[in-house]
This record gives structure tokens, sequence and C-alpha cells, in this order.
């Protein structure tokens, strides 16, 4: 409940002041800097709370200004508000001050309700900085920004909080910001506990925000869906899987409209019905907090073929299909035979199976084949006709000697 013209609560003018667990309230500066304002100085700010402070100016909780390089973690930075611009900090002039797990939330300004930064280089990572804010020039990671903002990791969701009316802004177990910190934390200088005392990481990942959630997170997201992106109507057992997912003690998948298929597990088998549709798969891994988020894979559809019909003319089969023919002879496939025509040369059990779009037809009729080569005549073993069958030539051996009437004569299937 202080007042002052820069920093209501506390005014670091070039000096360096380390200050720990530490709530700074309802204080007013009646220019820059509701609770605290820093010019040419290096403080470190940890485990504080720094709430419902006011400035009429710039910075309604903290103003960073002249060459300033401060240091806050695991703080907390709320329902502070400014008469013009950084409802929560303001920084400008030359000044690189760097954020490490802090939350920033429910602050007011006419302009830049959370940070305002110009003319500085504001390292943050590891935060929630739910209200939106304005940087010129800022390096931030592994942090959710309302309105996003480019950077390695960051993320722009709700965060989640359990209750701000109350100023409980411990996270929910659904929350984005639970295990989505920068998993590298050496020379954070955080310390082993949160601003609530509590653990700092819980499953050797740290969240974003000043408050650790210290219960079970709700399974992180799968990783990339294993399995066929085109399938035909009519296909059974297809299998689809995903890796494991931490904490997850069971999943949850949602299929197209006829798919057929249930699991629990991390891989389902799954049966593809004439009715079914492209879609998309979707798995999420399951724990007592609730489903985590889904992963999702999208399925072509094709439908099977109408079982095609061949004909047999003038030795010649026929498909009533153009293309995509496979023609089999006594069940065993016919290298290259592909065309809607084939000519059989050999005694068999013939039929095609057409297949499009990756999708294969039942097989077709089969028409039995009969060539109807020369049988090798014996005229007291005396007449020979070979090869038989034959494509063309042939050789008429004789041996000893014929009657002077004998006669030879061929005939195929023509005539």
């Amino acid at each position: 409940n202080n007042t002052a013209q820069y920093g209501g609560a506390l005014n670091c003018s070039q000096s360096n002041p380390q200050i720990d667990n530490v709530k700074i309230i309802n204080n007013t500066a009646l220019q820059e800097g509701g609770g605290i304002s820093c010019n040419q100085a290096n403080p470190i700010f940890k485990n504080c709370v720094i709430s419902s402070n006011t400035s009429h100016e710039n910075g309604g909780g903290l103003t960073i200004y002249s060459n300033s390089n401060p240091r806050i973690i695991n703080s907390v930075i709320t329902k502070n508000k400014a008469g013009t611009g950084g409802g929560a900090i303001s920084i400008y002039d030359n000044c690189t001050p760097k954020l490490t797990n802090i939350t920033i939330a429910g602050n007011q300004a006419a302009q830049s309700p959370g940070i305002q930064s110009s003319s500085s280089s504001p390292d943050i990572m590891n935060s929630i900085v739910w209200n939106l804010s304005y940087f010129d020039n800022a390096t931030i990671s592994y942090s959710d920004l309302k309105g996003g903002w480019t950077g390695n990791r960051n993320i722009d969701s709700y965060p989640q909080f359990q209750d701000t009316v109350h100023d409980n802004y411990n996270l929910k177990c659904m929350s984005p910001c639970v295990n989505t910190g920068n998993p590298d934390t050496t020379n954070l200088n955080l310390g082993t506990n949160d601003i609530q005392d509590s653990p700092r990481i819980v499953d050797n990942i740290i969240d974003m925000g000043a408050c650790e959630y210290q219960g079970t997170a709700a399974p992180g997201q799968p990783g990339p869906v294993v399995g066929l992106d085109a399938v035909c109507q009519g296909s059974k057992g297809v299998i689809y899987n995903v890796s494991e997912i931490k904490g997850a003690t069971s999943y949850i998948w949602a299929l197209p409209i006829g798919f057929i298929g249930n699991s629990d597990s991390n891989s389902i088998s799954l049966n593809v019905d004439s009715t079914s549709a492209s879609g998309n798969i979707k798995v999420q891994g399951n724990n007592s907090c609730g489903p985590g988020k889904a992963q999702t894979f999208s399925v072509t559809v094709s439908e099977i073929p109408q079982t095609p019909v061949i004909t047999l003319n003038n030795g010649v089969l026929y498909s009533n299909y153009q293309v995509g023919n496979q023609w089999y002879q006594d069940s065993i496939i016919i290298d290259n035979a592909t065309y809607d025509t084939l000519v059989p040369v050999q005694k068999g059990a013939y039929f095609v199976i057409v297949t499009l779009n990756k999708c294969s037809s039942y097989p077709s009729n089969s028409i039995s084949f009969s060539p109807l080569g020369v049988e090798e005549m014996s005229t007291s073993n005396k007449i020979k006709v070979y090869p038989n069958p034959t494509k063309g030539l042939i050789e008429i051996s004789i041996e000893g000697s014929l009657e002077k009437n004998a006669k030879v004569e061929l005939i195929n299937s023509y005539g």
C-alpha cells in the first residue's frame, strides 16, 4: 500500500539486490513501475508475487529501463494496471532482462496489458504470458504467449489455470503448459522448489510458468500413426499403431465411417466394410486426468472393382475391363499378361483379376481352353508330325514307304 513517483514499493536505481519470496501487492506509482522500478539496475527477483499494483503511466507491475538487466525467476505477475502501456511489465531503453518460469495473467493497460518492450531484447523461457504483449525484439522459447510468438517450442493455448478469481494460478492436469518447458534447466538458477515451495520439476520435465503441477498430467500427444494410408473396401485385419505414450494407461481410437474395430491399446486391427469412406483415424492417450492431445492420420478408401467377365472368341480371351487386367492360367499369374485380351497357347483354366486404385477385384469367371493341336500319327509308326502344339513351322517325317494314295491333312482351330 505504498505510493511513489517511480516504483511504488521498490525503486532499484544503480543497484543489484536479490529479492526472494516477497509479495509486492497494492502499491502505486504516480509515473512508472506500480510495484517495482529498475533504472540502471540488475536485481534478481525469485519466487515473488507482484500483484494488484498500479502505475499512472507505464509498467503496472514493473518498469525496466535505462540499461537494466534484471532476472525474474519463478514469479507471478498478475492483476496489475498501467495507465498507458505494459500492464505487467514495461521494458525500454536498451535493456536485456531474463524472465524464467514466470506467470503473467489478468493485467490491464491501455496498450499491451502483458509486456510492452521497445528498444530492448528480453529473454523469456518456460513462461506463461497470458496477456497480449508487444516486442520489437525478443528471444522467447518454451513459452505460452497469448497471440503467439515465433520461437522454439512456443505455443498459443489457454493455460488452464485452476482458479484465477481467487488468485490460484496452479495448472490443471489438462494444461498444455504441463511438461512442456525446456528439458535442459542447466544454469537457470531455478532452485529445487517452485513459488509454492513444491518440487520445481515433476515427471522429469519442467512446466511452463511459476507453479509446477504436482499430480498426474494428461498423456502427451502420440507420435505418428503407422499403417496404410490407402485401403480398399472389404479389407480385413488392417493394422494401425503408435508408439507407447508415457503416462498413458489406455488409448482412445476414433475411426472413419465404415471402419470396424476396437482397442484400448496403442495398436488396433480394423476391417473396412463396403460402406467405408475416406477419413481420419485419431488416437489419444488416456489416464486418470483424461485424454491427451490427439494424433490424426488420413486414410483414403477406394472401391473394389466389380468382378470382371471374360469371353472366348476365335481363340482369343477378352476382358470387359480395358485397364488393370492381370491374367492367370490354372491360378498361376502369367507374366506381362496385363492387356484386355489374351491369346492362350496352352491347355488350362484362364481367368483375370482387375486392379484399380490399388484395389483388386474378385477373380472373373474361368474359361477352360484346349488348343486343337495335331496329334502324332502313327501308320505302322511310319509318319511323325512335330512339334505339337506348334506356333508355325512343323516337320513331317516318314519312315519307310507309303501307299501311292496316302494323303496328309493338317487341321487347326480355324479349320
